[in-house]
């Protein structure tokens, strides 16, 4: 693993602090900070002395999505390519002269079976994950705010025992283990920026490569029916220290080009901070990404939108 300093996926504000990893941090001008009680992101538990960061990466298993080993409760359905052979054939007909004369033609077919070989799918650009994912300043610029990195990694993250619905960690965050156990991908990056000041702002992004676009659909179709699964309902978030919170997933939508969104944010009605959940593929890409703050609403997918491009203009 080539990691510096983890994203923490959703416990923004206990997270240390990380020096930006491409220069000095812009100062722009920013929106009023967000009250301490309605800082809000999922959880991580607090850094043990000496550690980075609170939750370390999940393994890699070797990279190569093809040597993991399949599990059964999470295996994605490959689609099977059916190849038709297609048969033409002349029959004969019947020339009726009179009630007791009969005169029958048959005439023998005589076209070729033609039958049509099996296509292979086109195959798509082979692109480095960590080349799509959103700079710091094209983050800034699409959550107008200062920024600072919180780090990187280029395995998928483990939260599963931050809450108490282990089917719900898809919806959860971006590139969890337990979302993407068995999916047979190849390469994760994920990366993490925060406010620089009390803007209250953080984006969790993440691109994971799998060997063919029909095998990212087939892995994006699998995380959309865990997320309608787990939508308009409550999971127990818990805490270091504190007693558990509720959080309310959202009801699943979908954006331009099929991309899925969530919500999800604390179960209260005086809540004013939340974070939207947004997945969607370009090429043989994933790209799971996830904004909290308190004006997050469409900007998770408006992330996600703005690495597709970066993707389209990579391949």
């Amino acid at each position: 693993m080539t990691s510096t300093q983890t994203p923490s996926g959703h416990d923004l504000w206990r997270a240390p602090s990380a020096p930006a990893a491409d220069g000095p941090t812009r100062v722009i001008p920013r929106r009023p900070p967000v009250p301490p009680q309605w800082q809000w992101g999922p959880p991580m538990p607090p850094a043990p002395p000496g550690a980075p960061w609170p939750m370390p990466p999940a393994p890699n298993n070797g990279g190569n999505g093809k040597k993991w080993a399949i599990i059964a409760a999470a295996t994605v359905a490959v689609a099977a390519l059916a190849t038709a052979g297609v048969v033409v054939a002349t029959t004969g007909g019947s020339d009726q002269t009179g009630p007791s004369s009969v005169t029958t033609t048959t005439v023998t077919p005589t076209t070729a079976v033609e039958t049509t070989a099996p296509t292979s799918e086109p195959e798509a650009a082979v692109i480095d994950p960590a080349s799509v994912l959103l700079s710091r300043s094209d983050a800034e610029d699409l959550l107008s705010d200062s920024l600072k990195a919180m780090g990187t990694s280029d395995t998928l993250l483990d939260n599963s025992d931050r809450i108490d619905r282990a089917e719900c960690m898809a919806s959860w965050g971006p590139a969890e283990r337990k979302a993407y156990a068995g999916s047979g991908y190849d390469e994760v990056a994920v990366s993490g920026f925060k406010s620089a000041g009390d803007g209250g702002l953080l984006l969790i992004q993440a691109a994971v490569s799998f060997d063919s676009p029909s095998d990212a659909q087939d892995y994006a179709s699998t995380a959309r029916d865990s997320w309608r699964g787990c939508a308009d309902s409550v999971v127990m978030m818990s805490r270091a220290d504190k007693p558990p919170v509720p959080v309310r997933f959202g009801s699943v939508g979908t954006g331009g080009d099929g991309f899925l969104t969530q919500s999800q944010g604390p179960d209260s009605p005086d809540a004013m901070v939340g974070c939207e959940h947004a997945l969607g593929v370009s090429g043989a890409l994933v790209i799971d990404t996830m904004v909290c703050g308190p004006a997050y609403t469409g900007q998770g997918l408006e992330a996600a939108e703005a690495i597709a491009k970066n993707v389209e203009q990579s391949a």
